[in-house]
Order: C-alpha cells, then structure tokens, then sequence
C-alpha cells in the first residue's frame, strides 16, 4: 500500500530547497567565469632578466630560419632539427615551451643509468662530460674535474655502421631528430649509448649524486661550458643564473629525461651574450637519460623502502602469586530450584603455627552455606592451625540432613528444619563474633526474605 504524501512541503523543506538553488546558481557563476578567464598557464622557464629589464623571457625559442636551412638542405624535414620535431619523432606528447623544466639537474647511478645522444643541430663542436655534484653548490667545477663522455666530434660513418661506435657522416647538424625518405644517402650517424657503469668503474667517480656538462672549446664560438644543474651556470645581474639547459620527462619513460643545452655563451649582461648571438633554442645538443635516479631536491618520488625486519619475541609473563589463605569463605548462592545443594562454606583460616594458647592465631570461620529447598546441607569449612584454632561452622541448609560437622575443635554443627519452610530463628550467643556472627546473619537474612515471598497459606510461624 503506498503511503499518502502531502502536496504540501514543510517550512524545513523550502529551506533546504532555497539552500540548493543558490548553491546551483554560484556553480553556475563560476562556470562563465571560467569560460572568460584564459587558463592559467603552466610552470615554464623563465631566463632572469637582463641588464634594464624588470621582467625575463621564456625559454626555449623558436629556431631561426639559417638553422632550418641548413637542415632542409640536405633533405631533411624543417621539424628535423628542433626540440618539437624531436619529440614528435620519438611518440613523445611534449610541449617544447609549456613542459620545459630545469630539474632534475643532478642524478644517481643506483638506477642502472645510461644515455644516448638524440639531437645535435649546432655547428660547434663541443663534448658532454660528468663530474661529482655537490648538493648546494653555486661555484662550477674545474675544468679538469670534468670528464668526458661523449667526444666534440664523430668519425664518419663506414660503409657498414657498426651499431656499437658512434659515426657521423656530417661534422655538425648531426644527428638530427629522425632520418627522412627525401635524405641523400650521404647523411648517415649512428649514435652508441652510454652507461652509468663505465662512470662508476672511473676513479675519479667520488660516489654520490652526479652532474652533466656541455664542455666549452676555446677555439670555437661555443667558449663556454654550460651546466645543466642551474646553479653552476654565469650570474645575471640579479645574481640568479642562466639558463643552461633544459628538461623534459619522458611521456612514453618516466624515468627518462631529456637534457637540451644550449651552447652559445652568456654574458654578466644578458643570456643572448656577445652582439646577442645566442639564440636560446637550446637544441645544440640534446641527451636522452634513461634508468634516472634523481637528486632528492629535484621533487623525484624516493625508491621503496625495504621490508621490515621481524620484531624481537616477547618476554615471557610473569607467574602469578601465591592468594594468602584464611580469608572467609563467601556464602553459598541461594538457589531458586526446589532440590538444589547448599553451598559450601569457606573453609577457616589458619592459625599461626607453633603458638600457645595464649597468643595462638585464631581462624577465621566459614560462610554461611546456601539455602535451598529440599537439598543438602552446606558443608562448614576446616578450621586448622594454632591451639585455639576453632573450626568454620556448617552452613545451614533447609529441608536436608544435619549440617556436617567440621573438622576443626569447637565447630558447631549445623541445623536443619523437617519443613521445606525455612526456619528463621538462628541465633547466636553474645560471644559470637566476627565473620561468625556475619555468616549467621546472613543466612537470617535471606531466610526472612525467602518467607515474604511465600503465600500466606504456606507461611510458618517461627520455631523459638
């Protein structure tokens, strides 16, 4: 059956529902807002700016057209030579501008590094070399404290490439991002990587992080040496460096990089250096890292942990003390069912051992047994020890035998009534003291409490 529901919404309702509206139309608001605002634009990088300039450029640049035609020329693709067409070659979905980065500037070994030269579209010849980075540093290493690992230039290729040696049949432009069907053969290369190993066997390698540089040549127009931990580049006048190279992670390896140096100097002035020769398209030569292990700086994730050890095993417990005996015995339950047996009382407490009748430990009596209907008596605890020790008196049970005596001297023996009515007049001397007195009347007690309960039919009069 459905349940009537009202057409009339309750003052709660309408608040909840005017809530909702105007929290649909603020959506709705900053939706159009979204729409007319331009998105904000990705991190990208930035050269400090230069001398009388309060704002820097954003790097890298577009090739210009003399380097272009060098490359379609010799029957290459316009897209050939730069850092799109490079990344595009390869599968990558890079933005040459938007994902450009300048870290991680250095790396660790522990990940099977290795490299492989993807781009050269330069005319100087100048080499990659490695050196041991220090975490922190702004002042670059010597030049001798860099050591080579791929040379400035490459022999020309043979007639048959062997895939191991690095060969180039140009002396500059080479290679290039990919080869293209409309090439003549006479442009060829064969790039070798190279491997983190030979670096570790080297013993110059100090352990630890390590650093790459494109190594300057005096005797070209590519003088200076540029670094791609950012730190170890020349000054502009902020006294923030230029921009050496750049990086890109790898869409396709996560944990490959691109390294893209620019090889054209600076000055103290500006980063386009002498008669604004550089052009900031930093595709003079280009790495590819693989089996990266970045510096921890750079916002790479760390390496899993290892496993834990096992946790040592626990102590054993403590063994448990010896209860002292002596105490009094609690009194036996009352039980509701007709027939049930009496509880037995506490046994007495000890006496002390070996003392007169003077000064001899007494023992402390047993409780009161249990009441019930129809069943045995409680038995009295053993009174034992010191001479004049008594004994723990019988509880007293209703309905059953006589109480059995106890052991102990001096016990008195318990009582019993013909009657399945209790009989209530337990008593006790004026000497009766301590947890003596205390059992007895509590089997009083409860046996008072028992006869209110009865019918009056089968009320007793108690026995004197």
């Amino acid at each position: 059956m459905r349940e009537h529901v009202s057409g009339h919404s309750s003052p709660s309702h309408r608040g909840v529902a005017a809530v909702v509206r105007r929290l649909l139309g603020l959506l709705g608001l900053l939706g159009l807002l979204e729409l007319a605002l331009p998105a904000t634009a990705a991190a990208m990088v930035t050269e400090p700016p230069i001398a009388g300039a309060t704002t820097g450029e954003t790097v890298p640049k577009p090739s210009g057209s003399a380097e272009i035609g060098v490359v379609t020329a010799r029957g290459f693709s316009s897209a050939a030579g730069t850092l799109q067409g490079l990344f595009a070659s390869r599968g990558e979905t890079i933005d040459y501008v938007k994902d450009a980065r300048t870290t991680p500037g250095t790396f660790s070994l522990s990940c099977g590094l290795t490299g492989q030269i993807v781009l050269k579209a330069g005319g100087c010849k100048s080499a990659l070399g490695w050196y041991n980075a220090t975490a922190g540093a702004t002042t670059p290493p010597p030049k001798n404290e860099i050591y080579e690992l791929v040379p400035a230039s490459f022999p020309m290729c043979p007639a048959v490439i062997d895939p191991t040696t690095s060969c180039c049949d140009d002396q500059d432009f080479c290679p290039l991002a990919s080869y293209d069907t409309t090439q003549t053969p006479n442009h060829r290369w064969n790039m070798a990587p190279f491997s983190g190993a030979g670096i570790l066997a080297d013993a110059h390698y100090a352990g630890g992080l390590i650093g790459f540089a494109l190594v300057g040549d005096s005797s070209s127009q590519c003088t200076q040496t540029k670094y791609a931990q950012l730190e170890l580049n020349q000054k502009s006048p902020s006294g923030e460096a230029w921009v050496g190279a750049v990086v890109y992670q790898s869409t396709i390896e996560p944990s490959s990089y691109y390294l893209a140096f620019e090889s054209l100097p600076t000055t103290t002035q500006s980063w386009k250096g002498p008669n604004n020769g550089n052009d900031g398209d930093f595709n003079d030569l280009v790495v590819y890292i693989k089996g990266a292990c970045a510096d921890p700086g750079s916002g790479l994730g760390g390496a899993a942990g290892g496993a834990g050890t096992a946790g040592a095993t626990g102590n054993a417990g403590q063994g448990g003390s010896v209860t002292a005996g002596g105490g009094r015995g609690a009194a036996g339950r009352d039980q509701p069912a007709a027939g049930g047996a009496g509880g037995r009382g506490g046994d007495g407490g000890r006496g002390g051992a070996n003392t007169s009748a003077a000064s001899g430990g007494r023992s402390e009596r047993g409780g009161a047994g249990g009441i019930s209907d129809g069943g045995a008596t409680g038995s009295g605890g053993d009174g034992s020890g010191g001479a004049t020790a008594s004994g723990g008196d019988g509880g007293r049970g209703v309905g059953g035998g006589a109480g059995v005596p106890p052991s102990g001297s001096g016990g008195a023996s318990a009582t019993s009534s013909a009657s399945s009515s209790c009989t209530c007049a337990i008593g006790w001397d004026e000497g009766t003291e301590g947890p003596l007195a205390a059992g007895l009347l509590l089997a009083a007690t409860a046996c008072q409490r028992r006869r209110r309960r009865a019918r009056p039919s089968e009320r007793r009069r108690p026995q004197a």
